[in-house]
């Protein structure tokens, strides 16, 4: 099942939407654990792309939900200030001053989380949670 969205990058349009992908996730076979996992990501990303791709302008933000046999993906892309979380470090934990967990957390919280800058402009991002655990490799 593959379901599209698209939302205007406003902190009130956030809440709304998570009631959506919660649905969503209920109606898929991945337990509670791992849906709360994803939504906690998803809503990281997509306040992150509120705040500081679009720096509190509107700006539209496009959410691809995909639920296969093995996984969840939800992809998200803004047209806003490129920014790659995949290259930031991990924090030097405990941290000493409040917040700058959320890209951690998001890096954390999925199996697979990839970046793109489709032709330099905005970003794509691709969050990827395997209902099963991942094998292990030996």
């Amino acid at each position: 099942m593959e379901k599209m969205f698209e939302l205007i990058a406003k902190s009130e349009n956030l809440p709304p939407f998570r009631v959506t992908l919660r649905e969503l996730l209920k109606q898929s076979d991945v337990n509670e654990k791992k849906s709360g996992e994803i939504l906690l990501a998803v809503q990281e990303v997509l306040t992150n792309v509120v705040r500081h791709a679009y720096q509190g302008q509107a700006g539209k933000i496009k959410v691809v939900f995909q639920d296969s046999h093995d996984q969840i993906s939800v992809t998200i892309q803004d047209f806003g200030r490129p920014f790659d979380l995949t290259q930031v470090p991990d924090p030097e934990l405990p941290k000493k001053d409040p917040g700058g967990l959320g890209i951690f957390l998001i890096k954390k919280l999925m199996d697979q989380v990839e970046y793109t800058s489709p032709q330099g402009e905005g970003n794509l991002l691709r969050l990827v949670k395997f209902k099963k655990n991942a094998p292990q490799v030996s």
